[in-house]
């Protein structure tokens, strides 16, 4: 990516010297000539004709010179602008790599790498004080595995797909979601402390209690069980997920559809 902006960089650079050449160097000392011959031709009290023949010379060659350099011009900036074309369409094809390696393939939704990348983005305005703090929860489906046993993997998928649509559905503006697991999944809120993640989580539990799933006219019993923490219950951001998931772990000790928040700070 970096390689590709210098090419960029320097075909812009190239471009813009080459437009500014036009009006420099054999041009425009040939102009001054002019001007001087001009202030001969109004000094002079005899024959100019001499004069006017050099002036018609040396815009016959001013002419010649503008022209094929307007040709070459033409001709260097259709293969640079080739380039540009072709280096942008490359970056382009990065960027959507670059995307789908972000993405879940099942939920569409981000995958770890891709809520990486968002976390860290969080925890920059995090350190620089533009939010206090920012919560981070972890979901999971309980007894997921139970399900893929029961109705098939195809029906496991379809669950899943559905929760996440619900999932999504339900977060705000700059809130994200990411699958991280088979039936697990991460929500960070940003400017939310954990006393406000956990009414998300609540209200959130409530909305799956009222949604139906379904797979081949038969309802599917989906809870799930969620652990909670926010940043200032840890010393890194980097073990916010890690202890997000012993959040995780302590509530699925206590059965089905429960949520546990951190410790530290309930």
């Amino acid at each position: 990516e970096i390689a590709i902006n210098e090419a960029k960089q320097a075909i812009d650079s190239f471009v813009d010297e080459v437009e500014k050449s036009k009006t420099r160097e054999d041009i425009s000392n040939q102009i001054e000539e002019l001007r001087k011959e001009i202030h001969e031709i109004r000094e002079s009290k005899g024959d100019s004709s001499e004069i006017l023949e050099k002036i018609d010379s040396s815009l016959n060659s001013i002419a010649e010179q503008t022209s094929g350099l307007f040709s070459s011009l033409k001709r260097y900036s259709k293969g640079i602008f080739d380039i540009k074309s072709k280096i942008e369409n490359i970056e382009n094809s990065i960027d959507e790599k670059r995307a789908i390696a972000d993405r879940d393939y099942l939920t569409n939704m981000k995958n770890r790498r891709g809520f990486k990348k968002d976390l860290e983005a969080i925890e920059v305005e995090y350190q620089e004080k533009i939010q206090e703090n920012y919560s981070v929860v972890m979901i999971e489906v309980d007894e997921f595995q139970e399900i893929r046993k029961m109705y098939g993997n195809d029906a496991g998928d379809l669950i899943l797909k559905y929760f996440a649509k619900v999932l999504k559905g339900y977060i705000s503006v700059g809130d994200s979601t990411a699958r991280y697991g088979d039936g697990i999944f991460l929500v960070s809120l940003p400017n939310r402390n954990l006393q406000e993640a956990l009414e998300f989580v609540h209200k959130f539990k409530e909305k799956v209690e009222h949604t139906k799933f379904v797979y081949r006219n038969e309802k599917v019993l989906v809870t799930f069980s969620a652990g909670v923490t926010d940043r200032k219950g840890v010393e890194n951001f980097i073990d916010i997920v890690d202890r997000c998931y012993n959040m995780l772990k302590e509530a699925k000790k206590e059965g089905r559809n429960s949520i546990y928040p951190d410790i530290q700070k309930g």
